[in-house]
């Protein structure tokens, strides 16, 4: 399954990006006033990294006496796996089990346009079991046993590998 036929980016925030020599105090603010927990950073309008909010605090917690004077580029996470509507969900989970990162890059013919959350993959399987719940009554009308299941099995696998 694609990701683009499973998430619906129209409905999605708005991608918040800052600049990679932008205050670490205003990244946490913009963040804050957003209501989200991840921002691209950007350096001459092409993505370098991501700052969350567990970069943030780990600045704040080895650092307090410097925590003013950082910048987004001393604490954004790199080397980021991209997504697209092409990338699988197999994809996604291994992407995400790869890294130390809760959100991956979303590319649509070459721009950045949106993050991809550990979150909306949870939503994506969640509506996975929604939709095949007329497999799982079966089985469980045929006695079957409920983790034994194909469709409870590929999720459960998902999840692991997430460490959830």
């Amino acid at each position: 399954m694609l990701v683009k036929d499973c998430i619906d980016f129209s409905k999605k925030k708005s991608l918040v990006s800052v600049e990679s020599d932008e205050n670490i105090q205003f990244v946490y603010e913009l963040m804050k006033k957003e209501g989200i927990h991840h921002a691209a950073v950007l350096r001459n309008g092409d993505l370098v990294g991501l700052v969350d909010y567990d970069a943030i605090l780990n600045a704040v917690m080895l650092s307090p006496q410097h925590f003013n004077s950082l910048q987004a580029q001393d604490i954004m996470k790199t080397g980021l796996h991209a997504v697209d509507g092409e990338s699988t969900l197999d994809n996604l989970v291994l992407a995400f089990n790869q890294k130390t990162v809760r959100a991956l890059p979303y590319y649509e013919e070459g721009r950045l346009v949106s993050l991809v959350t550990q979150t909306d993959l949870l939503q994506i399987l969640s509506a996975l079991l929604k939709r095949d719940q007329s497999i799982l009554d079966e089985a469980e009308a045929k006695g079957e046993l409920f983790m034994a299941n194909p469709v409870v099995q590929r999720v459960m696998n998902a999840l692991s590998g997430l460490g959830i």
